[in-house]
């Protein structure tokens, strides 16, 4: 697959709509190609990991991008790498390099330690019977270019751009820029696997080496406290126990220092 994007690819824009995911989804029912997206500037029913609203105003930025995941792939799982850096290297090129700008594992934007970003995958049904391969996989992405939500003592209180001083891009330029380089990250990938990624992955991990606490449910109240040592070739986030034991996890969230 070449790093270009796909000519026959569409983009559609929305003034506001309920949810970039579920209309990307009946494209994609519709057969729409890889790295087609849908991007709105407000979402009435956005929704994040387990079930989490997403505060959805209008002057952000909400776009879904497709995937079509083929035999020969690496794990898809790890395709959350793949999206997660494309969208810290699109916001990269737009804001003071100056600024602390991060991915806490596994997929969210930090800027000064502020969350910019969310994110959510969510695969559909096999391809065909009995195989485990998904007939297509569809990223959620929120960026809050000017608005964020209520802090409500969130452990990493949301943020937006024009509160770090930071002047929001052009949406559609920071579009383009984002399905461009998520095109550039699945052609690394495929060509060449995860390790690539997962070094670069490691140079902006947040708290990388330090001390956290990993929630382990949905409702963060089971959890594990030791230091984040990094992620292994699968893609699973390592955390050293205070017993010494290492602890590899595909799915968690990284609550805080513990």
């Amino acid at each position: 697959m070449s790093s270009r994007l796909p000519a026959d690819a569409v983009v559609v824009e929305k003034e506001a709509t309920q949810s970039t995911n579920d209309d990307l989804r009946a494209l994609a029912e519709q057969g729409a190609a890889p790295l087609s997206c849908v991007w709105a500037h407000q979402q009435l029913q956005g929704r994040g990991r387990h079930g989490r609203v997403w505060n959805s105003p209008p002057g952000n930025v909400y776009v879904s991008i497709l995937f079509r995941p083929q035999r020969h792939w690496p794990a898809v799982p790890q395709l959350v790498y793949v999206v997660a850096l494309a969208v810290h290297e699109a916001l990269a090129a737009q804001i003071d390099p100056s600024q602390k700008l991060e991915i806490k594992w596994p997929n969210d934007i930090l800027l000064n330690s502020g969350k910019l970003t969310g994110m959510l995958l969510e695969a559909s049904g096999p391809a065909e019977r009995g195989s485990a391969l998904p007939a297509y996989v569809i990223a959620g992405i929120g960026i809050n270019l000017r608005h964020a939500p209520e802090a409500n003592q969130a452990l990493y209180p949301p943020t937006s751009l024009l509160a770090q001083g930071q002047i929001p891009p052009d949406p559609a330029l920071l579009v383009q820029g984002l399905r461009q380089a998520v095109a550039v990250n699945l052609q690394t990938w495929l060509a060449s696997g995860f390790e690539p990624l997962r070094q670069r992955f490691l140079q902006r991990a947040h708290r990388l080496g330090q001390r956290v606490r990993l929630g382990t449910s949905a409702d963060k109240q089971d959890y594990q406290d030791g230091i984040f040592e990094g992620i292994d070739e699968q893609g699973q986030l390592l955390l050293r126990l205070d017993d010494a034991r290492l602890l590899r996890l595909y799915s968690g969230d990284v609550l805080m220092s513990a």
